[in-house]
């Protein structure tokens, strides 16, 4: 297993400090992973008034992608299996909030040859405007 880490440059403040905020992912082959929440990267917690929250995820693979899932609080919400090649820009609106306040979204991505990558969540804290 391969954790890939999102640093500013490469001291070990910047190493650790992408650790604890969990801007990182884990893969099982050199795979190229990257998943925002309306612009907020992996890892992160924030508060939003959105009720259609929009995701972005670019897959830059080692074989050609089979399937990628984007779960909402252990729920597939999204899952494509006409991916053709080893990349991947996929854009995701979530029109389907569930009444509830918190939601926490991730990505796992799989490819023809059984390599796999999986984000940290992202939490999605939705406060409907007054």
């Amino acid at each position: 297993v391969i954790t890939v880490a999102y640093v500013k440059d490469f001291t070990d403040e910047s190493f650790i400090d992408a650790l604890e905020n969990r801007r990182n992912y884990v893969a099982t082959d050199w795979i190229v992973l990257d998943f925002t929440v309306e612009g907020y990267p992996m890892g992160a917690k924030f508060p939003g008034t959105n009720p259609h929250p929009r995701m972005l995820c670019k897959i830059i693979g080692t074989d050609d992608l089979e399937q990628v899932d984007i779960i909402r609080n252990a729920k597939c919400v999204y899952s494509s299996k006409n991916i053709k090649g080893k990349e991947a820009d996929i854009t995701f609106v979530d029109m389907d909030l569930l009444g509830k306040n918190d939601y926490h979204y991730f990505v796992q991505v799989k490819q023809k040859d059984g390599a796999m990558a999986w984000t940290p969540p992202v939490c999605y804290h939705y406060r409907p405007s007054s």
